[in-house]
């Protein structure tokens, strides 16, 4: 039976661990989307793994440190001096906006490259539309091409949106702990400017 949300409750939840939950379980999903932008790679080069997942990879433990940097801010953003703050704010946007732009810029280059090779297998082939399903071989083959294709490009921008959440969430994260931060600061420095009086 479902307990019986209380008004007080509200008070009682954090936001900010609600946030934290969501980026774990994006790294998490980003983890995966990277397994199975290798298992792709793999099938394209007949079960063979040559390695040509590894940006996805390095770019997987890239946005993993950066989740890491992210939860280190929150354990020092009360203490922490507010130009530090800034600063530690600033390089980590520098940092978001070129981790995203590397996984879009692999994702350009990955779908390019996948783009050629679903061109070079179905050469002089007449390709239906995707809707119909034909019933010769042949044609079967080169529709299983289109539709290689089309999930190959969706994998990829799956990829690259979830890096894009994921560093977009810690940002959202960092700013809200500094945000807190700084009024905490602002209420102890008017509470010990009244006890002056």
């Amino acid at each position: 039976m479902a307990r019986k949300t209380n008004i007080t409750d509200i008070d009682n939840i954090n936001l900010q661990q609600i946030r934290l939950s969501a980026l774990n379980l994006q790294l998490r999903s980003l983890r995966f989307q990277a397994k199975a932008l290798d298992s792709i790679s793999a099938e394209h080069t007949a079960g063979i793994n040559l390695g040509t997942s590894r940006y996805y990879d390095y770019l997987d433990r890239t946005v993993g440190v950066f989740v890491t940097r992210v939860k280190e801010f929150l354990r020092v953003a009360d203490t922490m001096p507010a130009d530090e703050a800034c600063s530690w704010i600033a390089s980590m946007a520098a940092w978001k906006t070129t981790i995203i732009g590397q996984a879009q810029e692999e994702e350009t280059f990955q779908s390019s490259l996948a783009v050629a090779r679903v061109k070079a297998d179905i050469a002089g082939r007449p390709v239906s539309p995707l809707d119909d399903i034909p019933s010769d071989f042949t044609a079967q083959e080169v529709k299983a091409h289109s539709f290689c294709l089309t999930a190959e490009k969706a994998q990829l921008k799956t990829f690259s949106m979830q890096v894009a959440a994921t560093c977009n969430l810690g940002m959202e994260i960092i700013l809200t702990a500094a945000s807190e931060a700084g009024k905490k600061r602002d209420a102890a420095s008017t509470s010990k400017a009244v006890n002056a009086k």
